[in-house]
């Protein structure tokens, strides 16, 4: 998709050379084009045009904008370019193309952050044109949710929104550990008191029956849960011996299973 900015001239002439405009349609049509070109001064603001519509020149060249019929005032982003914008204002049903360009320093390039109805540098922009990993909201219940690639951030989902808004957990410890979000408990958190990857927690023994449990990746170490604690207390066999995974206990490597033992 492409727009381009046309004068009212070549504006009416494309809108009336070979166009198939019903007589009561030519007129409002023609009237929003020439107020729209003038209101915005070269900026495009004319009807989407596609074959088979009512407007297609026969020439197959065409011209393209957005509608802001049925929409609410405000910003909408460009879906072309991260770069630009629309503006959809009261009384008018075509959008006006703005671009982020406009008021930041020359040879920057900002983007439009739908969310927050501004244009900002990439990296402070969560979505699609911007730095940071996509996260959507569709199909998610409203709540929080861990920002996958930064612990010490997370996404916000609230009702009638697909695209989520992301926050930050509280700073401005000058040392020391910063907080990290933690999904479970909908809140964030210092690092020892959250499990996961992003805390410091051990959390083996949640939602574990109280027994030994073999560490993964050795045949000797061993893991205690006690009744009551979440907390994991390692222990290690005796030498010689091997951790049985299925009676949790140590025994002779005849007597363990492979690939530790040689059962």
């Amino acid at each position: 998709m492409s727009f381009r900015c046309v004068t009212v001239i070549l504006l009416y002439a494309v809108v009336t050379n070979g166009a198939k405009l019903s007589p009561l349609k030519r007129p409002q049509i023609e009237m929003e084009r020439f107020i729209h070109s003038w209101a915005i001064n070269s900026h495009s603001a004319v009807q989407t045009l596609s074959n088979g519509d009512e407007g297609s020149g026969t020439d197959g060249n065409f011209i393209e904008v957005f509608q802001c019929g049925g929409k609410a005032p405000g910003l909408y982003a460009d879906p072309d370019d991260c770069t630009k914008y629309y503006e959809c204002a009261d009384g008018h049903d075509i959008g006006f193309h703005r671009d982020c360009a406009a008021g930041f320093p020359a040879g920057t390039q900002p983007v439009f952050d739908v969310v927050n109805q501004i244009c900002d540098w990439p990296e402070n922009v969560p979505y699609a044109c911007g730095g940071t990993r996509a996260f959507t909201c569709a199909n998610l219940e409203p709540g929080l949710y861990s920002d996958p690639d930064d612990c010490h951030s997370y996404f916000e989902c609230v009702p009638g929104f697909d695209i989520p808004f992301h926050r930050a957990c509280a700073t401005g410890w000058s040392d020391g550990p910063h907080p990290v979000f933690d999904e479970a408990a909908q809140r964030c958190d210092w690092p020892m008191n959250v499990a996961g990857s992003c805390g410091t927690l051990d959390s083996r023994c949640v939602d574990k029956a109280p027994g030994n449990y073999p560490v993964p990746g050795s045949c000797t170490k061993f893991y205690k849960c006690w009744p009551g604690l979440t907390v994991a207390l390692e222990g290690e066999c005796p030498e010689g011996t091997l951790f049985h995974p299925e009676r949790m206990a140590c025994n002779w490597p005849w007597a363990v299973p492979a690939p530790c033992g040689t059962q």
